[in-house]
């Protein structure tokens, strides 16, 4: 079931909430309010998620994927799971339905659930599943690994049905050209990394927009963070609103180039989503408070 709402600002943040009703009436409970930030109302031409990167290291756990959304609206991934083809024969396997939202020229890091490398843990939005020795995020160079739609193939990492270990021992990232998935593996679309490469995980380059903005120079530091404030780098006077886990919004901020600390000393310890909105752009990280 679908509903769209109509008559919404664009480049606004609104809560969401829903409840159901039977056929006497009878209403329910609202669900957990969701934050749903609108477009600026434009659209880029791309219309899908795809792969951006591939890390399988030189032995261990540290394996990981990223996606990237790259079109103009933020990106539902209820409709979305990974799933392996195991030694490069037989059927795809091990189903893992993913979560959450993508914001737009975000990206989404799925970690083995036992990698350990700092860069992983830190930039990590879903930790992958436990069981079946985690699969599929437990990729062994022969394990061509994909990214469905609603039950859809939509892109690939590795040959299918290659049992030779053409994919093993490296870092495979999307050319900063590439647009759209692809349900063939071209290697001519990727850059080909040495093993244990992490340290690009976390966002994604593309050369698909040219537009020189204020965020071009955007930082947020330390992250994670230790302390009571977190310090952004900006060019132009924005406003920081950070939720928590469960879309509440929790605190709003003014900065400007000169006065760019927030103070987050009420906040207890988790993640965050930080979003950072100037008349200019918007834009999303995610922030991690220790």
């Amino acid at each position: 079931m679908s509903y769209t709402l109509s008559g919404l600002a664009p480049s606004t943040t609104y809560q969401i909430a829903v409840s159901a009703k039977d056929a006497a009436t009878n209403e329910s409970a609202r669900s957990n309010a969701v934050a749903i930030t609108t477009t600026n109302g434009g659209s880029n031409g791309i219309d899908e998620l795809f792969i951006s990167e591939y890390i399988e290291p030189s032995g261990g756990n540290n394996k990981a994927l990223e996606i990237v959304n790259l079109t103009s609206a933020i990106v539902d991934m209820s409709a979305y799971s990974i799933k392996k083809q195991s030694n490069g024969s037989g059927d795809w396997i091990h189903e893992f339905a993913l979560s959450g939202i993508i914001n737009v020229n975000e990206v989404m890091v799925i970690i083995n659930y036992q990698a350990d490398n700092s860069i992983l843990v830190s930039e990590a939005d879903i930790i992958g599943p436990s069981s079946n020795f985690g699969s599929p995020i437990n990729f062994n160079g022969n394990d061509p690994v994909a990214l469905f739609k609603e039950g859809e193939l939509i892109d690939i990492v590795g040959e299918l049905n290659d049992s030779s270990k053409h994919i093993e021992d490296a870092t495979y990232r999307r050319k900063k050209a590439i647009s759209k998935p692809n349900t063939r593996f071209d290697t001519s679309e990727w850059d080909i990394l040495p093993a244990n490469t992490f340290d690009g995980i976390g966002s994604h380059s593309s050369s698909l927009s040219t537009k020189k903005d204020s965020f071009q120079a955007f930082k947020m530091f330390p992250n994670p963070v230790y302390g009571d404030q977190v310090n952004f780098i900006v060019n132009d006077a924005a406003t920081i609103t950070i939720y928590n886990v469960l879309g509440k919004l929790v605190s709003t901020s003014k900065i400007t180039k000169n006065s760019n600390v927030v103070n987050i000393s009420t906040l207890t310890s988790g993640i965050y989503l930080v979003k950072i909105q100037s008349e200019k752009q918007y834009i999303a990280k995610k922030l991690i408070i220790n």
